[in-house]
């Protein structure tokens, strides 16, 4: 029999990390798993006067309206999961906005699987793409990242297997473990950018697919010609056309000056993933 897998899930807020704690129910069911809610207080940062001697005037109001509305948080994490039979454990953690990151991938160090609802540029975004990057690039370990608006019944039943051949890829591949070998479909699915990349990353595919064959799953390879349109785009309207319900992918980026610049397809998949992602780097 399996163990159960230790689930981390970090929320800033119960209605805006709702696909979050769906994804994590909907993990625990497929296979057996443990979640833990990580409720973030985030604390304002001081705003200091001119002067540069004090905070600024109505400093402490806004740190007590902060507080006042995370004791609120608490309480509506409390009644969403008590309106739920799966037993999951809760704690709180305070802080400063700048250092999410960071805290955060220290907290997922010590979990089997992150669950977090995807950022995307245009909400919350510096807070949530600090704590992707954290968790990414810093942690070690693997992320799924729920899309805001994901309510969705099953994940890993069908999954497409995103390869280009490439360090990221092998990681995502072995951390997707637990998954693939529940599923009901897996295709593998690499996309040639041009004639030239074809035949190497098809047979890079299947020797991928034939190692998941000694593993006893059957996996079918698709190599796609990218019609121009990008290969991230091409990746995810093949995950569509077959009605995946995971994308598992190499998450991939470069740090400049503490600052990580997202290669193409990390990128495209932050800003437009319809389906769930795991990401390993």
């Amino acid at each position: 029999t399996m163990r159960p897998l230790d689930l981390l899930v970090p929320l800033l807020s119960v209605k805006d990390d709702e696909a979050a704690l769906a994804a994590a129910e909907t993990v625990a069911e497929a296979l057996p798993a443990r979640i833990s809610a990580l409720l973030i207080e985030v604390q304002p940062e001081p705003v200091y006067t001119f002067e540069g001697v004090g905070v600024a005037a109505g400093w402490s109001g806004i740190v007590a309206h902060a507080r006042k509305q995370f004791e609120l948080e608490k309480k509506r994490l409390e009644d969403r999961l008590a309106s739920r039979q799966r037993a999951v454990t809760t704690r709180a953690r305070s802080v400063i906005g700048g250092f999410i990151g960071r805290e955060l991938s220290a907290a997922a160090r010590h979990a089997d699987l992150t669950i977090m609802t995807r950022p995307s540029p245009d909400w919350q975004g510096d807070l949530r793409t600090a704590m992707f990057e954290g968790v990414l690039f810093g942690a070690g370990r693997p992320l799924l990242l729920a899309p805001p608006d994901w309510r969705g019944q099953a994940i890993g039943r069908n999954i497409v297997l995103a390869w280009n051949g490439k360090r990221e890829a092998a990681r995502a591949l072995a951390d997707a473990r637990p998954f693939l070998d529940q599923a009901d479909k897996i295709t593998i699915v690499a996309v040639a950018s041009d004639r030239s990349s074809h035949d190497a990353l098809a047979l890079s595919a299947a020797d991928v697919a034939a190692h998941l064959t000694r593993r006893e799953l059957n996996a079918e390879v698709r190599v796609v010609q990218d019609p121009g349109i990008g290969e991230q785009q091409a990746l995810f309207a093949e995950a569509g056309a077959l009605s995946a319900d995971l994308v598992v992918m190499g998450g991939y980026g470069r740090s400049r000056l503490g600052e990580f610049i997202f290669g193409g397809v990390t990128r495209e998949a932050l800003k437009s993933a319809r389906v769930p992602l795991l990401m390993s780097h």
